[in-house]
């Protein structure tokens, strides 16, 4: 792990330092945060990720068959999270936390941490721009010289 000291906990009288990676996925509900966990998510592909979220969202069925693994996964887990599924030993505990609001169009955001979790990672939106590189038009991939 390159930043130990992000996946990590803060206590009154320490910081805990895991050696696992245990990611909490930020979702809203009617009754506030739930973040239900991707257990040892280091150690995995995004194959088996999506996998996991599948199964946490196991118990909930109305989610289109049509879309992507990962996105029908993630769909399903916050709607088993919205409606009161998720066991607590599926969103208790986490290491570090992720929210993702990119998919409203929000470009940007500042998260709140998940207490006691040392860290979490906010994605926002992204977007193409073609900027002058070396004095050519470019779409970011070439090295800037």
């Amino acid at each position: 792990m390159q930043v130990p000291g992000v996946n990590a906990s803060w206590h009154p009288e320490f910081i805990r330092e895991y050696n696992n990676v245990d990611i909490s996925v930020a979702v809203q509900t009617p009754n506030g945060l739930l973040t239900p966990i991707v257990k040892d998510a280091d150690t995995k592909r995004m194959l088996s990720i999506s996998n996991d979220i599948k199964a946490l969202a196991k118990k909930d069925g109305s989610c289109e068959a049509s879309m992507p693994a990962v996105l029908l996964g993630a769909l399903s887990t916050q709607k088993q999270a919205k409606d009161g599924k998720l066991q607590p030993h599926e969103f208790i505990g986490g290491t570090f936390s992720v929210s993702n609001l990119g998919m409203y169009g929000i470009k940007q955001f500042a998260a709140i941490i998940n207490p006691p979790q040392a860290a979490i990672l906010a994605v926002g939106g992204s977007e193409k721009k073609v900027r002058a590189m070396g004095g050519f038009p470019s779409h970011g991939f070439g090295r800037e010289e």
